[in-house]
């Protein structure tokens, strides 16, 4: 198996845009977490907390498709920097405002600002099928960014608030910034492993994927998910707070541990017989 990993990299750029794309994928999973770490220390609470990272996380949800689909036909060095800015944007309306002790409802444009950043793994995923379309690599690599997406929601959060608590309330969101930037960098600059822009069909300009049933269903099946995550996000913190428990270390253990079996719970649910019988016989 290590060795069907490592063919992965025979072409040459593939280690710089996987270890861009692993950096620039880490401030997702930081970023919820790290503003619920942030405000449940500034402002003394848990409701406000919750409310401004729920509207980043819906932020996010509802924009990455457009930017992805902005991407496809604009390119990668084009629309990444532009989308990055405004999220770097929102991450100083946070850092700042809860510095200064804004008015709370200033908070929420910059909860929405940050939600502008670019589905890292979905850039990353698309220069391995434009390396390997249509060959048994292709799916390799998939099993390769699947690991690698587990990984950042395994250690982002726990490191977030880890950083969050022991240095400053901000330490979290600032370190989630400056990787998402340093990473989108790292990216974009890599030209040779882009992928061509794409031309827009006229006869799919007016379909949307929504409208299939599957993705629907598909859709239902990650909102909930994305409910109980949510909820462990900030039940971890909040039950670290309440029983006086160092909240770097309980808090982001809960975390981590909630992380690691929901996603191995939820590739083992997705998974099939034929999946399972073609990855045992590779």
């Amino acid at each position: 198996m290590a060795s069907l990993y490592r063919d992965l990299f025979t072409e040459s750029g593939t280690g710089s845009f996987a270890v861009a794309g692993l950096i620039a994928r880490l401030p997702l999973p930081m970023t919820g977490i790290g503003i619920i770490t942030l405000l449940s220390q500034q402002r003394g609470g848990f409701a406000l907390a919750g409310a401004v990272s729920a509207t980043f996380v819906l932020a996010y949800a509802l924009l990455s498709p457009h930017i992805s689909r902005y991407v496809d036909r604009y390119g990668q060095a084009r629309v990444l920097p532009a989308a990055t800015v405004l999220s770097m944007f929102g991450f100083l309306i946070l850092i700042a405002g809860s510095f200064r002790q804004v008015a709370d409802w200033a908070l929420f444009p910059g909860a929405l600002l940050a939600g502008f950043m670019p589905s890292m793994s979905a850039m990353v995923r698309a220069r391995w099928t434009t390396l390997y379309r249509g060959q048994p690599r292709l799916q390799t690599a998939y099993s390769l960014e699947t690991v690698l997406d587990e990984l950042t929601f395994i250690v982002g959060p726990p490191l977030s608030i880890g950083l969050s608590v022991t240095l400053f309330p901000e330490a979290g969101l600032l370190l989630a910034a400056l990787l998402l930037f340093s990473g989108v960098f790292a990216l974009v600059i890599q030209r040779a492993t882009e992928p061509p822009v794409v031309a827009a069909r006229r006869d799919c300009a007016s379909r949307s994927v929504i409208r299939i049933t599957v993705v629907q269903l598909l859709t239902l099946l990650m909102v909930a998910m994305g409910v109980i995550v949510g909820t462990v996000d900030i039940g971890s913190v909040a039950w670290a707070a309440d029983w006086g428990q160092p909240v770097a270390l309980s808090g982001g253990v809960v975390v981590m541990l909630v992380a690691f079996i929901t996603h191995a719970g939820l590739k083992k649910a997705l998974s099939t017989p034929d999946a399972a019988h073609k990855k045992g016989s590779e």
